[in-house]
Parts: C-alpha cells; structure tokens; sequence
C-alpha cells in the first residue's frame, strides 16, 4: 500500500525531508519542477519508491518521459536496488514501446549480472 500521510519524507535523516510529494501532483509536466534531480535518489528510498510508482502510473506520456530520461543513464544501479528495483518495474510498465527499447538497449551485456543478483 502507498503511503497517505502529508508529509511522506520525513523519516530521520532522509535527505529529502524538505520534498512533501503527497501534496504534490507529478501528473503534469509542471510539477515535474519539484522532483527534478531528485528521482533517482527518491526511488532508493521506502517511501519515495512507493510514491514516484502512485504519481507515475497516474503521469501523462511527456513526463514519463522526462523521468525516464533523467534515470536512464543510472537504470543499472537502480535495478540492483531494494527500493528502486520496484519503481524501475514499474516505470516500465508505462513507457511507450520505443523508451521500453532504450530501457532494454542500455542493459544490453548485464542481463546475467542482473539476473544472478539477489534483487535484479
């Protein structure tokens, strides 16, 4: 289940303490401004993993796009995370076909490393 509280970010020394995603809406490219920069490091966290999952099932095509763009050059240490591995499943689920290839061209040559990893 996703987390409903108001202020999901502030679990001891969370770093993003200060970004309340709860009350902001990710659907629309403008609020994109809020979590720009910030995705890769919210995905790797509990709370903000099961968030940026809600928001972006919800998103429309041209900010998925952006966040797909923003993690893509990061997408293997993500995937071989606890947290991330989880929003990585899922942002793929919602990307059009041509970014689902990107998605797979930029894991050409570690299909083994991930699959013998404990959580890849």
């Amino acid at each position: 289940m996703f987390y409903n509280d108001n202020n999901l970010f502030n679990e001891q020394n969370n770093k993003f303490a200060n970004v309340n995603l709860s009350l902001c809406k990710i659907e629309h490219m403008e609020d994109y401004n809020h979590i720009r920069g910030k995705v890769k490091d919210m995905s790797m966290t509990k709370s903000g993993s099961k968030n940026l999952q809600a928001k972006i099932i919800k998103a429309d095509r041209l900010l998925i796009t952006y966040i797909f763009n923003e993690i893509l050059n990061d997408l293997l240490e993500l995937l071989i995370d606890p947290y991330a591995n989880y929003f990585c499943q899922t942002l793929f689920m919602v990307l059009a076909d041509n970014d689902r290839i990107e998605f797979l061209k930029k894991l050409k040559g570690n299909f083994i490393f991930l699959s013998n990893h404990q959580i890849g």
